[in-house]
């Protein structure tokens, strides 16, 4: 059965591998951002990875492990993103003025 990825997946990938390296002293691995999306196929995940290289979101060292990091465009998406659903949250929750 073949997964269902969505331009939401790659956001999520994105904002995962930021918020990783936030947190910790080094990079996340294919797996470890496979389960954090629920992805269970590492190709898949190397798939969009790839991606979101092409775009210039992420960049990382080849043949080597660990080293998958968000560009500073990347990091430019993902506070995007956030502050885009905090907007949409703030819409839903507060009244309107008139």
């Amino acid at each position: 059965m073949s997964e269902v990825i969505t331009y939401e997946t790659r956001q999520e990938i994105l904002a995962f591998i930021v918020a990783y390296r936030n947190v910790l002293p080094y990079c996340p691995t294919i797996r470890e951002i496979g389960e954090a999306v629920s992805i269970k196929t590492p190709s898949v995940v190397k798939y969009h990875l790839d991606y979101l290289a092409r775009l210039g979101y992420l960049d990382w060292l080849e043949n080597q492990a660990r080293t998958v990091h968000a560009t500073r465009e990347g990091n430019r998406i993902v506070i995007q993103i956030l502050v885009t659903e905090f907007e949409q949250r703030l819409q839903k929750d507060l009244p309107l003025r008139s």
